[in-house]
């Protein structure tokens, strides 16, 4: 009787095995993948105005793009400032910088912008701000970061912005977060820190 060469058998089969894996993830790829285009979402100039389309258009001039690879992009929800806009996917929102092709955030329920450094987090019923490499400068505890007045929102200047907590409003600063003012001013006292604010902004301008 001949020998059966257990070795053989079980290399032969290894190899066989190995070979069948590869073309299991060769027509994976295949499928998934090679037929399948990148989406993206395109952000174009349009008279002065921001188009977002996810058709590319060669007749406008495009800001950049945002690479949503094989999966179904995200929603755009609005435009703030001149350079972001914000993005829903899921349960997250995310800002984008569409001059500079680069997410800032994917950490907020939303955001609000204060100038070209700063933006306002909001997380819950907390808000914060960060700076545009997505670092906390400003601590997500307060209630109320600024002051809506006839749907605009003011009280902040470049260094510093007024705050709401424990229903009672304050100064902190824009650059760590610290206490400029402490925070024993009601609704009523906001003009005050209104007027220390501007009074803030006419020295940094005098300088």
């Amino acid at each position: 009787m001949k020998k059966i060469n257990i070795a053989k058998i079980v290399w032969v089969g290894a190899l066989f095995l190995g070979l069948i894996v590869i073309l299991v993830m060769v027509m994976d790829y295949k499928i998934h993948y090679q037929y399948k285009s990148r989406n993206k979402i395109y952000f174009y100039e349009c008279s002065g105005n921001l188009c977002v389309t996810e058709v590319k258009d060669d007749d406008k001039l495009m800001y950049s793009y945002y690479d949503c690879e094989y999966e179904m992009c995200p929603i755009y929800k609005k435009e703030i400032g001149d350079s972001y806009v914000v993005l829903t996917e899921g349960d997250s929102n995310i800002l984008f910088d569409y001059r500079d092709s680069k997410v800032i955030s994917r950490d907020y329920d939303d955001y609000q912008l204060l100038n070209n450094n700063y933006i306002i987090v909001i997380e819950g019923n907390k808000q914060g701000v960060i700076n545009k490499n997505n670092e906390v400068v400003v601590s997500i505890s307060y209630e109320q970061l600024g002051y809506a007045k006839d749907d605009y929102l003011i009280g902040y200047n470049l260094n510093a912005i007024i705050a709401m907590n424990d229903k009672k409003y304050g100064i902190i600063s824009l650059k760590d977060g610290s206490i400029i003012e402490e925070f024993k001013y009601s609704e009523e006292d906001v003009d005050t820190l209104l007027s220390l604010l501007n009074d803030e902004n006419a020295s940094i301008d005098s300088n």
